[in-house]
């Protein structure tokens, strides 16, 4: 019978072989893109016969590598309400891909009035339509969950972005009125109703 043995592995020992079979298996994780531009192993494998005889030869392996898919971060940013069309969001929307392919940047969900948009190749948020910025009309905690996919042309990832609309203070607003007066009123006399005024945040006025 013969007894198969792997003598020397460069640059590490990433394979292993059947004792009986010679089948030389993987045995440790190959990545292409750890291992440099031309991943490539070279394997010494010797066999012996029952006489304790021995021969030697050298087994080139040679890793190709694939494509995988690329990863995107989730993140939460901030806008302030009423910020004008065309304004940034946040940073830029961080993604990779371990061959450094080209990515495309897209919102999936979470913006069914198409209050953002990304850019398809830098990944930064902008407003779309401001007139959903508006930190009073949508509720205590004004908020955005958006899904936004990264795309190397063959697989995708997703993750969640939150933007969180932040308040900033309005000027209030004060109606006009008409009154008239008959004259000799006494001093201290009413001569009109109270003006109305109003402030979106609810803020005290003078």
């Amino acid at each position: 019978s013969l007894i198969d043995a792997i003598e020397s592995i460069e640059p590490s020992s990433a394979f292993a072989i059947g004792a009986d079979s010679g089948d030389v298996t993987t045995a440790s994780a190959l990545d292409f893109e750890a291992f440099g531009a031309t991943p490539h192993f070279t394997l010494t494998v010797q066999i012996e016969d029952s006489g304790m005889l021995t021969d030697t030869a050298v087994i080139n392996i040679n890793i190709i590598d694939v494509n995988e898919a690329p990863t995107v971060d989730p993140n939460t940013f901030t806008v302030p309400e009423n910020s004008s069309n065309g304004s940034n969001v946040g940073t830029p929307v961080t993604a990779s891909d371990p061959e450094d392919d080209s990515l495309t940047f897209n919102i999936i969900s979470g913006d069914p009035d198409n209050v953002f948009d990304i850019g398809t190749t830098s990944g930064q948020i902008t407003v779309a339509n401001n007139s959903f910025l508006d930190f009073e009309d949508q509720g205590a905690t004004p908020h955005f969950s958006l899904t936004v996919e990264v795309d190397d042309g063959e697989f995708t990832d997703t993750a969640t972005i939150e933007i969180n609309v932040t308040d900033v203070n309005e000027a209030p607003t004060v109606d006009p009125n008409t009154s008239t007066m008959q004259k000799n009123y006494t001093n201290g006399a009413t001569v009109a109703t109270p003006d109305t005024a109003s402030d979106p945040e609810d803020d005290s006025l003078t």
